[in-house]
């Protein structure tokens, strides 16, 4: 990602710090409406909504150099308390914005918010509210939970409390951006050899090619010369939670419908800050971007079924987009031992994921008890066999049971990974949209090469999906 010159788009748009009044009566007492999906003033039931900054919706291809919305701002203060002026009665009001940007007044009972853009990266540019209501969400978190109820940790089921699920909006930063690439490599072909077809022909083997340990391959180099769009790749931009597989695994948001930022959508729900810079993100991006090109070569290389080798990547962007918003999520959390964690659901799509602790006695316990039923079945097995010693069906009984057993070390793993499913993450090579544009395709027949033991390429890199 090349230095360019900065453009910055203005998504403050002039806000002031205290009440956002609703534009039919002037109240201040005006609140999101999860059902309705729209801003709804608590006193006149006047409704309506935000759109989206036009600035930050433009193709991306028609841009040039690298944009950035004005809530990108680089951090450098903590967040504080911040006192402001009630102007419907004069009076103080302080707000801690390490827990919350609104405050109702003491006196007069107007709604005072922090609206303005500030050096602590409180508020972004952007904001997606919820459209899954907290009832939904308990629903998907109790049914999840319940279907590891056998294994699960009883003093989780005990101790859990569905008023503990809450509202949060997580920081994240989107990233558009256009260009070229020229992509180079090997890729490889399978292919019958004259002596092979002769195997083929006369051995009593149909299926000798299939069942060989070795493979023969026609080597072309190749390239793929063109442009590239992708828009909105979504990055975590808060430390604690970027490298969390479980939040990551819920991904991917309809970003498309993020509104331009009013704190009256935060109103009732809690928030993760901001603390990582553009800067930061950019080396983690560029990476992301490899990936998703590569992803998205799959169609124009389905030929080479052994595979493709790429050897040279140049990938030069033309204009970038940096845009910070807030995502919203339903979480349950809960301590087991000294760790916190998580059980969350994306409150636009419903996608749902998370770790119920298990019960390790009773998972151990079952392990056994499946170990010890297996070797009573074997010891049966063996004495029929003693008995009828030309029976092959015995000898087959046996060896299947003997397989099942050596799986069943594995069964206390297995559980874990259904049930901490800390493996999972965010598949953005598939998930991000993109497209490819005034593509050139060049193939070029190189050599043949015999007796090869692996069924891929040497060094494949096409489908392998970056971390």
């Amino acid at each position: 990602m090349n230095n360019k010159k900065v453009k910055i788009v203005n998504t403050n748009q002039d806000n002031k710090d205290g009440a956002l009044i609703c534009p039919s009566c002037s109240s201040s007492d005006v609140t999101y409406d999860i059902k309705k999906k729209v801003l709804k003033c608590n006193y006149c039931s006047f409704t309506f909504d935000e759109k989206p900054n036009s600035e930050l919706i433009k193709s991306i291809e028609q841009e040039n150099g690298e944009i950035r919305g004005s809530g990108t701002i680089n951090i450098k203060k903590n967040p504080k308390k911040v006192s402001l002026i009630c102007s419907g009665c004069g009076s103080k009001v302080i707000i801690n914005t390490e827990e919350t940007l609104n405050q109702r007044c003491h006196w007069c009972h107007s709604i005072l918010s922090v609206n303005k853009q500030r050096e602590d990266g409180i508020i972004p540019d952007e904001i997606l509210p919820f459209s899954i209501e907290k009832e939904e969400a308990i629903r998907k978190i109790e049914k999840f939970i319940q279907k590891k109820k056998i294994f699960g940790n009883n003093k989780f089921y005990k101790e859990y409390n569905k008023e503990k699920i809450i509202g949060v909006y997580l920081p994240y930063v989107l990233y558009d951006a256009s260009g070229h690439a020229k992509l180079k490599g090997e890729g490889e072909k399978f292919f019958y050899p004259f002596r092979r077809i002769l195997q083929t022909i006369f051995s009593k083997n149909e299926n000798i090619y299939k069942d060989s340990k070795v493979y023969d391959a026609k080597v072309y180099k190749i390239s793929r010369d063109f442009d590239f769009t992708l828009n909105q790749l979504s990055t975590e931009s808060n430390k604690e939670y970027q490298n969390n597989n479980i939040i990551n695994s819920i991904m991917p948001f309809d970003t498309e419908n993020c509104v331009q930022y009013n704190s009256n959508y935060l109103y009732g729900y809690r928030y993760v800050i901001r603390n990582i810079n553009i800067e930061e993100l950019k080396k983690k991006a560029a990476k992301q971007v490899r990936g998703i090109i590569r992803y998205s070569m799959h169609p124009y290389i389905k030929k080479y079924n052994r595979g493709v080798h790429w050897k040279e990547e140049n990938i030069k962007i033309n204009s970038e987009r940096w845009t910070t918003v807030y995502l919203p999520v339903w979480l349950y959390s809960y301590k087991e031992k000294d760790e916190i964690d998580y059980i969350i659901v994306n409150g636009r799509t419903g996608e749902i994921n998370g770790k119920v602790p298990l019960n390790k006695l009773v998972n151990d316990l079952s392990a056994i008890v499946l170990y010890s039923f297996e070797i009573v079945l074997i010891i049966i097995i063996i004495i029929f066999w003693i008995n009828n010693p030309y029976n092959k069906i015995f000898v087959v009984a046996t060896v299947l049971i003997g397989i099942i057993m050596v799986l069943t070390l594995f069964f206390p793993r297995i559980l874990k990974l259904i049930y901490h499913r800390t493996k999972s993450r965010h598949f953005y090579e598939k998930e991000t949209k993109h497209s490819i544009k005034n593509i050139i395709q060049e193939d070029l027949y190189m050599k043949k090469r015999y007796n090869l033991k692996n069924r891929k390429i040497e060094g494949c890199n096409d489908s392998k999906l970056l971390d």
